[in-house]
């Protein structure tokens, strides 16, 4: 499955839009896209998508 970037920014954006701050963190964030856009389990943890994830999370 193609990954959308955005998409991906979209998703992120909610996950940590409705998130605790303080407890939240890339990977909760990674695991959570994964599962709202269908896909498979840890693919976002291989580069570009981690360090892409890693920019919206600090950005946010």
């Amino acid at each position: 499955m193609k990954i959308s970037k955005k998409k991906l920014v979209e998703s992120c954006k909610t996950i940590i839009s409705s998130a605790d701050l303080d407890i939240i963190t890339e990977k909760i964030v990674r695991r959570q896209v994964e599962d709202k856009l269908g896909l498979e389990n840890k693919i976002l943890d291989n580069e570009p998508w981690k360090g892409y994830i890693k920019e919206i999370v600090n950005k946010t």
